[in-house]
């Protein structure tokens, strides 16, 4: 069955509303980004939240995906 083994999709029906993405855009202080490139704002939220779905989940939630950081000269 070739093409069902890629990551899955993120479906329309999960995406965030519209009108949400405007308000969270408006309190993170893009109201000027929202007021010249409304429809680029919202691309940029749905591609972002694409992007977040299609990570491999955690099987340990308090794992930690990457080397602590440390500080200091590296080795």
């Amino acid at each position: 069955m070739a093409g069902t083994m890629g990551a899955p999709t993120l479906h329309k029906a999960n995406r965030m509303e519209v009108s949400l993405t405007e308000a969270l855009a408006r309190s993170l202080g893009l109201e000027k980004a929202l007021a010249a490139h409304r429809d680029d704002v919202v691309a940029a939220s749905n591609r972002a939240e694409t992007i977040r779905a299609n990570l491999p989940q955690l099987r340990d939630p308090a794992a930690e995906p990457f080397p602590p950081m440390c500080p200091g000269p590296r080795r």
